[in-house]
């Protein structure tokens, strides 16, 4: 897999990692207005562009190997997840982390999304009117091919903006809470970017109601 850093706003960048057939994941890197960079979902092999960072989060279960790379490479950083996440990262060799909900950072609003099982984390930068989120949306618009291009479009991941099967199937526990609190907390934020774990940053004025069309169609 490539590397590839997408520095799309001032003191806001991207760090793709893509395989050949163009799927991927994505960390996000945001500079703090007390210094040092907020760490979204990091992902494994890129520990050398998050800068000097001040907060990682893990916003789900999984990120294992990407979070250990860049927890050896931050040990002074703040580490955190949502409480549902937090006991299996601890199996995972984990200790020392912070639940997200009890953190409080300059500059930054940290969500535990309800209604799932997958510990799902938003991150909301005011200044910015930037939204991070992790599985919730997919916004993949470059072609994704193959087999996985095939299973990706078969489970409605891509392409362009999508709130896929996936995370409906396998990350919710309630949907009818999920769908309430994300509609009321998108409304409440009104984003105008938004970047995600899987695709593009979409940066726009109507990117809150493009997502609220997406999550009432589910």
């Amino acid at each position: 897999m490539t590397v590839t850093v997408d520095a799309w706003s001032p003191g806001a960048r991207r760090v793709s990692k893509r395989d050949a057939s163009g799927w991927g994941v994505d960390a996000h890197v945001v500079d703090l207005p007390s210094g040092g960079t907020f760490v979204y979902a990091p992902v494994r092999g890129a520990a050398e562009h998050y800068g000097a960072p001040a907060v990682i989060l893990a916003p789900k279960l999984y990120p294992h190997l990407g979070l250990a790379e860049a927890r050896a490479a931050a040990p002074e950083a703040l580490v955190c997840a949502s409480a549902t996440a937090l006991p299996r990262l601890g199996t995972q060799g984990h200790a020392g982390l912070v639940a997200g909900e009890d953190v409080r950072v300059d500059g930054v609003e940290l969500l535990a999304v309800p209604g799932t099982k997958n510990g799902e984390t938003w991150a909301f930068f005011p200044a910015r009117r930037l939204l991070l989120v992790c599985d919730a949306f997919f916004h993949v618009v470059q072609p994704v091919t193959g087999f996985t291009g095939f299973a990706l479009r078969a489970l409605r991941t891509v392409s362009g903006l999508k709130l896929g099967r996936t995370f409906v199937w396998l990350a919710l526990a309630d949907l009818a809470t999920y769908r309430a609190w994300a509609e009321a907390t998108l409304t409440r934020l009104r984003p105008t970017a938004v970047g995600f774990s899987h695709g593009e940053v979409l940066v726009a004025e109507d990117a809150t109601e493009q997502l609220l069309a997406v999550l009432r169609a589910v």
